[in-house]
């Protein structure tokens, strides 16, 4: 059983709600180039994100690396192209891509 750790007030009822976001991360260039990391792992979260929101209407997904969503735009298929597009518009969810300045 998780423990509520000191200093947090107990909840009504003893439950705690825990919200999960999945996420995934990858650093374009850092152990691969560009294309390898997208080859190699990208391309693969993103067609399961997308696989899995569908499966999953309540689910969220958090993208951060827009250079590798553009890849996977490039390489999607008409199909896979209008189900991202029904994800984000004709359902309601908020697609949201971070962009980080370093």
């Amino acid at each position: 059983m998780l423990q509520v750790p000191p200093g947090i007030r107990e909840r009504k009822g003893g439950k705690l709600k825990v919200i999960v976001v999945p996420h995934s991360h990858n650093d374009p260039g850092w152990h691969k180039t560009l294309e390898a990391y997208y080859e190699d792992q990208t391309k693969h979260i993103l067609d399961n994100a997308i696989e899995k929101l569908v499966t999953y209407p309540k689910m969220k997904f958090v993208w951060a690396e827009t250079v590798f969503l553009d890849m996977w735009w490039k390489d999607a298929d008409k199909e896979q192209r209008g189900t991202l597009c029904v994800l984000c518009v004709s359902l309601g969810r908020r697609c949201l891509c971070r962009h980080y300045d370093v």
